[in-house]
């Protein structure tokens, strides 16, 4: 009887300086070629057992790991060799992450130069991988200019290229529209069917990409859930926050935006105002990120005009210069990491806390005077613990640095940053990617308990349902223009 190409038995592991484990208590066996699909909470360990079957961890992060994980028959938790190396694969779920030249061709042959192709290799797998992906019309665009989904399947290519054996893909489609993700997932079809590639994929879309499956594994977590059952947290949220008596118009008139002579946006009309969530829905690379970034200031458009006034406690109307946007605008970018600024969650968090209370919207009451001040240290700690707790779950360690949260974890931290910030107009650029579908409702729970809140916010997403289910307007950004369809 032939040993399977993977054995996965009785994993445990602890990340150093953090109490909390994750345990893979269930003996996996993966025959090669298969085609196993990993679902499970967002946060219960899934991506950091790929990095454990890459090497990642113990090789770069020093985990305490137990168990055993055997590969083509080697343990790769005690002899991790560069041959095995080469033939695995990990597509990070951010795909950001794993950019590193200026330009997308020079991207696509960086894989393979550091493996050391030979030319004419590089030369065919380059030709054959860049039609497949569509990418033919960007192999001269610089890698920041790529939408997410563009950038998504410029990792993807440029791996396959590699010619690996194993290839480890983390939500792989969390960036992409509907329509890419259907393609896709059709692609994987074709991939699994030519029966060189053993596929290990962590996927939350398991109704889209259930039928490639050979196994399915859940990948289950002691955590309780946090949504009905931390109903009374969101009241806590509410009275804490307080709600605005300011409110907030922003309208464009013929604005109209293009990167290096390529127009994005044309003669672009909209107005939003109120206590409204509008969500705009479109195609990978069609603009949505960039008009985002429009409203927000960040980038500077050509033509046209965007207006943002504060109407003061209902009455008095003051127009937002545009130096001024940072004190009314929260922007949560698609690319969790550039909100960072500290070494652990608790600082992020603290920070935004503090900035909150500087506020003059802040509600008075809660800033005691000096002879209380130690009870206020003890209710702001109280009220700090709850927040994570809705958040993350009970037990969690916020003494971890941000940057080792799963994605979807730290997508959840850069809306609780943002929240907590207090400003008046909120925008966000995929709020629910990366999410389970308990975690996508408690985030449509949050966005409307904001809206309460006499908060304006703004969405560009590719999930429709989400967008369906929390929105007053939904528009779509298709061939330039911006069009409302509810």
């Amino acid at each position: 009887m032939t040993s399977p190409y993977i054995e996965i038995n009785n994993l445990v592991i602890q990340y150093p300086m953090c109490s909390r484990k994750i345990e893979f208590n269930q003996y996996v066996k993966i025959e090669e070629n298969e085609f196993v699909i990993i679902k499970g909470r967002s946060g219960a360990g899934k991506s950091t057992l790929l990095s454990t079957l890459k090497g990642i961890i113990p090789q770069y992060i020093p985990c305490i790991v137990e168990g055993n994980i055997i590969i083509d028959k080697i343990n790769v938790l005690e002899n991790f060799d560069s041959s095995l190396r080469s033939k695995i694969v990990y597509i990070f779920q951010n795909p950001y992450s794993q950019l590193v030249c200026p330009y997308v061709k020079e991207d696509l042959v960086f894989t393979m130069e550091n493996l050391k192709f030979s030319f004419n290799e590089m030369a065919n797998n380059f030709k054959k991988f860049a039609h497949i992906f569509d990418l033919l019309d960007l192999l001269e665009r610089k890698t920041p200019h790529l939408s997410g989904g563009e950038c998504q399947k410029l990792i993807l290519a440029s791996a396959l290229m590699a010619n690996p054996k194993i290839l480890l893909l983390d939500e792989p489609t969390a960036f992409l529209d509907a329509k890419a993700r259907v393609n896709f997932y059709e692609y994987l079809a074709k991939i699994k069917a030519l029966k060189k590639y053993t596929i290990i994929m962590i996927d939350h879309n398991i109704s889209e990409s259930k039928f490639l499956a050979d196994k399915l594994i859940s990948f289950s977590s002691s955590e309780k859930t946090c949504s009905s059952e931390k109903e009374y947290e969101f009241e806590n949220i509410k009275r804490e926050l307080k709600t605005s008596k300011d409110s907030y118009s922003l309208e464009v008139l013929d604005v109209s935006f293009a990167y290096n002579n390529k127009v994005l946006l044309e003669n672009i009309n909209f107005k939003a105002d109120g206590n409204k969530i509008i969500s705009i829905l479109g195609e990978n690379g069609c603009g949505k990120s960039t008009f985002l970034k429009l409203l927000g200031g960040i980038l500077q458009y050509k033509k046209g005009n965007i207006s943002i006034i504060n109407n003061k406690n209902g009455n008095e109307q003051i127009k937002i210069h545009k130096g001024q946007y940072y004190k009314h605008i929260g922007m949560i970018f698609q690319n969790p990491e550039t909100h960072f600024l500290f070494d652990t969650i608790e600082q992020e968090i603290t920070y935004e806390l503090n900035q909150f209370k500087k506020d003059k919207n802040y509600n008075e009451s809660n800033e005691s005077n000096e002879s209380n001040e130690s009870n206020k240290s003890d209710g702001e700690n109280k009220y700090l613990n709850k927040i994570i707790e809705l958040f993350f779950g009970a037990n969690f360690d916020y003494k971890r640095s941000p940057y080792l949260l799963s994605e979807g974890e730290k997508r959840r931290l850069t809306i609780l940053q943002t929240i907590l910030s207090n400003k008046g107009i909120l925008l966000y650029d995929e709020p629910s990617f990366g999410q389970d579908q308990l975690s996508r409702e408690l985030i449509s729970r949050l966005l409307l308990l904001l809206k309460e809140l006499n908060k304006l916010q703004i969405i560009v997403t590719h999930d429709r349902d989400f967008a369906e289910c929390i929105s007053d307007d939904i528009y779509i950004l298709e061939d330039k223009k911006l069009n409302k369809i509810k």
